[in-house]
């Protein structure tokens, strides 16, 4: 299909988001420079502060806003949402000569680019879909953060699509053509409603509370809706042959990495709404995307559901010959593996590691190994029971799709870096931290805080962080908030420790997100510095209006989090 003169202006509007994100690219890439270069300098000679030039000052006030709204996008949405919709307006071309009915005012010309332009950005949005995004490589970042820009991409192209539609029935209607019975008016109607199915799937609500009907209805309204859009009209299917094109091309390279990671995984359930899965690390091959530590992959278990795939963080790192995850039990597919590993027989399995097992194996596989000797008591009145969690555990076999996430780790390139985790949000910080520590970074000061309500996660958990205390080279703190119904502190495990440069808490309350920020602010000074948060929403929110409470604008900070 050869693209007709009006086209031009869909590819432009596509040219122009693309340009957009390249050059912000490249500013990316400056600003890592930038830090990178201020870390290492401040490293090199420590303990000097040196204030911010006047020049340096307007850029991190700018850096600041920017971060503001990257990291609220709710307030970034307003902003964005009239700027783009004054942007679009060129494109729909009010000279596009009306061939149809040269007495209006250029209606359907109007109503034919807008039809367009929705094509042209139902593409874009396809392309901010995918798993294995160019862009993310470019960004260093993950797949996730470019679901903002197909989310509002999507909105973008359906209120378009829409008014596309509103326009050409009012032609009909005075037209007197028909509206009923005609053959793109029908495929019309029809795509009006698979986008509506869809904007209701998508409502935040609604995605969260059933996640797994808005896996399928989503896919498959995707589908659908190309095809609809092919026989809507004759000119649209260039944009549909894209849109197909690099959908499939997305799908066989994560079905082919599910096929080429199989593996056998080990599944123990540590309480009763926490899961610890172990298995090999995935396999190297031309279709790997490269990941660093705070990565995920997408698990599907074949005796559970062959149609199930469900993301889960990685608490290990690149370096590791072997991955592991920590899953909180929700409903659904976490809660059926529950109830699976419930219903194994009550038998003490033997768990000794087969040969040829690295030696670098995990502390909490390890861990397990031995947790015979001791047993977790479960807080629950009601049952009143205790067991312990080697009992209850499974090997079945695993289709991995990834891992999926950053393709470097950007907290190396800051001095001070500060990570945050709620419950199982350790899973995304304790891999970073770990890679900070056992790797070579600018990093001179770490400070690590966790707030955790599983006694037996604290248990597991607190063997990784005691070895990492005493292999830290920088400035370490780790500090751990159990929020559980008993005192941690009445299990000798739980003792404060104190080394040469680090130092690890253990407290019986929750944390003062506050306090803990303003004291790292005010210890960073004006050196560069880097937050990680993990958590609940709830949980993030509170640190985001700590940062926002406690922030000047000299701080030289780097915003991440992660919801659970």
């Amino acid at each position: 299909m050869i693209l007709a003169r009006d086209d031009k202006w869909t590819l432009g509007s596509i040219a122009l988001i693309f340009v957009l994100l390249i050059g912000f690219a490249l500013l990316f890439l400056l600003e890592r420079f930038r830090v990178k270069e201020k870390s290492r300098t401040f490293k090199d000679c420590v303990n000097v502060y040196q204030c911010p030039s006047k020049g340096e000052r307007v850029y991190l006030a700018l850096r600041h806003w920017f971060i503001f709204l990257a990291t609220h996008k709710a307030q970034m949405t307003l902003i964005l949402s009239p700027l783009v919709m004054l942007v679009t307006i060129p494109f729909t071309g009010k000279e596009t000569k009306n061939s149809i009915a040269s007495y209006d005012w250029n209606l359907t010309g109007v109503a034919a680019r807008l039809g367009y332009l929705s094509c042209g950005l139902f593409f874009v949005s396809y392309f901010f879909s995918l798993k294995n995004n160019p862009f993310c490589l470019m960004l260093f970042s993950s797949h996730e953060k470019m679901n903002y820009l197909h989310r509002w991409l999507s909105v973008y192209a359906v209120l378009i699509s829409v008014l596309h539609g509103i326009l050409f029935m009012i032609f009909s209607a005075q037209s007197y053509k028909p509206l009923l019975y005609d053959k793109i008016s029908i495929y019309g109607y029809f795509i009006t409603v698979v986008l509506f199915l869809m904007t209701v799937a998508s409502l935040p609500s609604v995605r969260r509370k059933f996640f797994e009907w808005f896996f399928v209805l989503h896919h498959t309204c995707s589908v659908l809706i190309i095809f609809l859009i092919w026989l809507h009209h004759p000119r649209t299917i260039v944009y549909m042959k894209a849109c197909i094109i690099i959908y499939a091309f997305d799908r066989g390279c994560r079905l082919f990495r599910s096929i080429w990671n199989r593996s056998n995984f080990r599944i123990y359930l540590l309480n009763e709404d926490m899961i610890y899965m172990v298995g090999r690390k995935p396999k190297r091959s031309f279709f790997a995307l490269p990941w660093a530590a705070g990565s995920h992959v997408y698990i599907n278990i074949p005796s559970l559901s062959y149609w199930q795939v469900h993301p889960f963080t990685l608490a290990s790192a690149p370096f590791d010959d072997f991955i592991e995850l920590f899953v909180a039990v929700h409903s659904g597919f976490t809660e059926r593996l529950a109830n699976r590993l419930y219903s194994m027989p009550h038998e003490y399995p033997n768990f000794s590691l087969a040969p040829g097992t690295p030696e670098s194996l995990s502390n909490t596989y390890r861990e397990l190994n031995s947790f015979k000797s001791y047993a977790v008591e479960i807080e629950n009145t009601a049952q009143g029971h205790t067991y312990e969690p080697e009992d209850l555990y499974l090997e079945t076999t695993v289709f991995m799709d990834g891992p999926y996430g950053t393709t470097s780790n950007v907290f190396k390139e800051y001095s001070y870096v500060l990570l945050i985790a709620g419950g199982v949000g350790f899973s995304y910080t304790l891999p970073i931290l770990r890679d900070l520590i056992l790797k070579e970074c600018n990093v001179t000061s770490i400070t690590f805080i966790w707030s955790c309500r599983s006694l037996s996660l604290l248990k597991v958990a607190s063997k990784s962080l005691n070895s990492l205390l005493h292999q830290s080279n920088v400035r370490l703190k780790i500090i751990n908030h159990f929020t559980g119904s008993i005192s941690c502190k009445e299990s000798s495990e739980f003792s404060n420790q104190t080394t040469e440069n680090s130092e690890m808490e253990f407290f019986d309350d929750r944390p003062d997100l506050d306090m803990y920020i303003q004291k790292f602010f005010d210890y960073v000074g004006y050196q560069t510095a880097a937050l990680a948060a993990c958590g609940s929403q709830s949980f993030l929110k509170r640190i985001k209006n700590s940062v926002n409470k406690s922030i000047s604008s000299t701080t030289d900070i780097y915003q991440h989090y992660e919801e659970l």
